[in-house]
């Protein structure tokens, strides 16, 4: 959707009255609609990590600052420059202090965005596949007072885990022991329902690890190793389900290719989807100039087993 000034321009060309849920062909008025639009200001702000009451507190203590910033956006307090997301902060002002002027304001037509994020969705899609309480818990597909952290989450697992390894005198979970962050795993968090490998997950952590500079560049590699293991062993640990289904899907992937066939699906919309993944034929043609290497796409050429599991 571009930067925060292209999302900022962003309205729905339709106007729904705020209030309004659409139910068995009526609309109802309530106060839905406002309430989410104060809750998307408020994430706009960098609010989003506290509750929805303390989010609406904090939008409601700042009224007086947001019809201001409607009002008076370049000569008035400028309020909405302190947002994280400031021009898209400016329009949800413009919006909300139009509701609340308006005599009706459940039936005021509103067209802004509400924008709804997901919490690591890969994860998110296993944890329902699998019924695994713990791991919706962890991305939010549970109800909690504040939003959950799966980073976070994991964070702790990893921590305790290199804790028992320190106290049985573990050399790399003695150096890695509190020099551990959210940062450091996050990526390896966040592209485990991609597939990533360990290889991937060492790769990754090390470049933190390097990033960070609190352990010897020399060490990186050997504690990069053994963190890998760990992440990935504590992820298994918070999203058991996920680990099963990613298992089990690989499993059948390497029956399906084993049999020169690519992984192919349909949707519940009734979509057909095919793992376009095989082999590829490369021919080199050698000129007086340079060489020249063509490559030969064909739906004939073998499946390429790896591509197709992963």
């Amino acid at each position: 959707l571009g930067s925060d000034l292209n999302r900022g321009l962003l309205k729905f060309a339709k106007k729904v009255p705020i209030g309004a849920k659409y139910d068995f062909n009526y609309y109802i008025n309530t106060r839905r609609g406002i309430f989410w639009l104060k809750i998307h200001l408020a994430n706009l702000c960098g609010q989003d990590k506290l509750s929805f009451d303390d989010r609406i507190k904090y939008i409601d203590d700042n009224i007086s600052n947001i019809m201001d910033s409607a009002d008076h956006p370049l000569s008035g307090k400028r309020w909405w420059l302190d947002s994280e997301n400031p021009w898209q902060s400016l329009a949800s002002c413009f919006e909300l202090t139009n509701v609340i002027r308006s005599p009706t304001p459940e039936l005021f037509e509103s067209q802004i965005p509400v924008q709804m994020d997901g919490s690591c969705n890969g994860l998110q899609h296993y944890a329902a596949l699998g019924r695994d309480n713990l791991g919706a818990l962890h991305v939010n597909l549970l109800p909690t007072i504040k939003p959950m952290d799966v980073y976070s989450g994991v964070l702790n697992v990893v921590k305790k885990n290199i804790e028992m390894d320190a106290k049985n005198e573990h050399p790399l979970a003695t150096i890695l022991n509190g020099n551990v962050y959210r940062s450091t795993i996050k990526q390896t968090v966040m592209t485990s329902v991609y597939g990533v490998t360990w290889v991937g997950a060492r790769e990754q952590i090390q470049k933190r690890l390097k990033e960070r500079k609190e352990i010897d560049e020399e060490m990186a590699y050997k504690c990069a190793c053994y963190l890998a293991t760990v992440t990935l062993k504590s992820l298994g640990q918070v999203f058991s389900s996920a680990k099963a289904i990613m298992e089990w899907l690989n499993e059948l992937a390497h029956l399906i290719s084993s049999h020169d066939k690519p992984v192919m699906w349909v949707s519940p919309l009734g979509l057909p989807v095919v793992q376009p993944y095989r082999s590829k034929r490369k021919h080199t043609i050698n000129t007086i100039l340079q060489k020249v290497t063509m490559i030969d796409n064909d739906d004939k050429l073998p499946i390429h087993l790896s591509r197709q599991k992963s």
